[in-house]
């Protein structure tokens, strides 16, 4: 069973140009989200896995899916971290990842 994330009860949000603003009120943690940020924030009300919110940043932002199951779980990451984010199921596992440059090296070299 895959973890399920939503939104952390007693967190707001605040439009803010063409990102916005997630605080949770008891703590004080905030964080600023850009444009892709506050859409995948927005999809976290219907409750749903990696997978689901990377398909649905697939589709409304055009990126492959490697690319949009990266950045969702990054963004999960920093929100769960900032207390603005919670899950249902197991605990979370963040596979090793290679940053983008040491990826960018290998292709570069053709490794």
């Amino acid at each position: 069973m895959s973890a399920r994330y939503r939104k952390h009860d007693g967190v707001e949000v605040r439009p803010d140009g063409d990102g916005a603003i997630a605080l949770h009120v008891a703590s004080g943690q905030y964080l600023e989200l850009n444009h892709s940020a506050r859409f995948v924030f927005a999809e976290l009300d219907r409750h749903d896995t990696i997978d689901a919110l990377a398909t649905r940043v697939v589709d409304h932002f055009g990126l492959g899916m490697d690319e949009a199951e990266e950045a969702v779980r990054e963004l999960l990451e920093t929100l769960l971290a900032e207390g603005l984010v919670t899950h249902d199921g197991p605990e979370p596992v963040a596979p090793e990842r290679e940053s983008r440059r040491t990826r960018w090296w290998r292709r570069l070299r053709g490794s």
